[in-house]
C-alpha cells in the first residue's frame, strides 16, 4: 500500500505543477459473459493520465482482440481529482479506485458498474524512474457491462482478470507486455487453479515477471529479486504470425515462455509518452486457441548436471503486447 500512496503522491504532484512531467497508467482486464447467449467477451478498460505537453486524461473502453472496437475519449487535466486512492474525473462519467470501477457514456449506449478485491501479498518494482505495482493479478471482478442492447455479468471467477498499474517520469523505452492465465497441466492434463504470468518491460535492467504454476511462485524484478539471474525476450515476426519469448535462469528456477498469436489477432495502439514528439507504437494481441495461437510456460529446476522439470502448461487466455518508442509529428 505504502507505492500505491507513493503513486498517488506523484499524481497530486502533477497536478499541482505546470513544469512537473510524467504518466500514470491504470489497465483493466476482465471478462464478462452475455446474459442472453451465455458466450464469453474478454474487455479492457484504459486509464491514462499524461502531464507533459500535453495534459490530459484519455480513457479507453473495448472488446479485446483484432476485431475488437474500442471507444476512447479525453478529458483535460482539470477534470481529474485525486481523493485518498480514489481517482475520479469530475463531469461524472467515469470513476476508479482500489475496489471500484464505474463509467457511464450515454452518447456511445455504454456503461459499467464493477467492483474488485485483490490479494495484497505480491511485490512492487521501481527501477530507473518506472515503478510497477505488480500486486492485482486474479483481482475477482463483479459486476455488469452493458454496449447497447446487449448485456454481460462479471464474476469473481471470470478468467483473465488483471490490473496493470505502471507509473513514472516517462514510458519505457521498450514496451514488453505479456499476461496468461487459465493454465492446464501439460504433464498431468489437469486444470492449475490460481496460475498465471504476468511480464512487464523493458525496465533498464531488464524485465520484470510474476508467475504461479501450480503450487509454485516465482518473482524476478531485476536488481532485487533476481541476483545472479541472465535473462532474454524478443518479440519477432514469423510468417504470419508474431512470436513472444522469455527466459529467466534463476538459483533455484528456469521459467521459459512462448507466446504465438496470428497476425489476424493483431491490433495498433499508441501511448503517447509525457516527452515531446515522443509515443509509444504497440502491438496488442489476444491469443485464441481455436485459430491456432499457442501461449505456454515451462518451470525447470537446475539440478547438479540435469534439469528437472517442475511444470509445463498451457494457457487459455492471454494478452500479449509490443512496442517501441517513435517520434511523433
Amino acid at each position: 500500500m505504502e507505492k500505491r500512496k507513493n503513486s498517488m503522491r506523484m499524481l497530486s504532484t502533477l497536478l499541482n505543477s505546470q513544469k512537473k512531467t510524467g504518466f500514470d497508467l491504470r489497465r483493466y482486464f476482465f471478462t464478462g459473459t452475455h446474459k442472453t447467449s451465455g458466450n464469453n467477451a474478454s474487455f479492457f478498460i484504459e486509464i491514462y493520465v499524461c502531464c507533459g505537453l500535453s495534459r490530459s486524461v484519455t480513457v479507453r473502453f473495448g472488446l479485446q482482440g483484432a476485431k475488437g472496437k474500442a471507444i476512447e475519449f479525453a478529458f483535460p487535466l482539470s477534470d481529474l481529482t485525486l481523493d485518498g486512492t480514489r481517482l475520479e474525473i469530475r463531469n461524472g462519467q467515469i470513476l476508479a479506485d482500489e475496489t471500484v470501477l464505474r463509467g457511464n457514456l450515454a452518447g456511445d449506449g455504454v456503461f459499467w458498474d464493477l467492483s474488485f478485491a485483490t490479494p495484497t501479498d505480491w511485490m512492487d518494482a521501481k527501477l530507473g524512474g518506472l515503478s510497477w505495482h505488480t500486486g492485482e493479478t486474479s483481482p475477482e471482478f463483479q459486476g455488469t457491462v452493458h454496449i447497447g442492447d446487449h448485456s454481460f455479468s462479471v464474476n469473481k471467477d471470470s478468467p483473465c482478470a488483471c490490473v496493470d498499474h505502471l507509473w513514472g517520469s516517462d514510458l519505457p523505452a521498450e514496451w514488453f507486455f505479456l499476461y496468461g492465465t487459465g493454465l492446464t497441466s501439460v504433464i498431468s492434463r489437469e486444470n492449475l487453479p490460481n496460475s498465471f504470468f504476468l511480464i512487464r518491460g523493458l525496465f533498464p535492467q531488464g524485465i520484470s515477471l510474476v508467475a504461479q504454476v501450480g503450487e509454485e511462485r516465482r518473482i524476478f524484478h531485476p536488481g532485487r529479486f533476481s541476483l545472479g539471474c541472465k535473462q532474454h525476450h524478443n518479440c519477432v515476426k514469423t510468417g504470419d504470425e508474431i512470436h513472444w519469448s522469455v527466459s529467466i535462469w534463476g538459483r533455484d528456477a528456469i521459467i521459459d515462455i512462448d507466446v504465438i498469436c496470428a497476425i489476424e489477432g493483431i491490433k495498433m495502439g499508441i501511448f503517447r509518452s509525457p516527452a515531446e514528439n515522443k509515443q509509444i507504437d504497440k502491438l496488442t494481441g489476444t491469443v485464441n486457441t481455436k485459430r491456432g495461437d499457442r501461449a505456454e510456460i515451462r518451470m525447470l529446476k537446475p539440478m547438479e548436471k540435469t534439469l528437472e522439470i517442475i511444470e509445463h502448461a498451457l494457457a487459455e487466455y492471454t494478452v500479449c503486447e509490443y512496442g517501441l518508442i517513435e517520434h511523433s509529428s
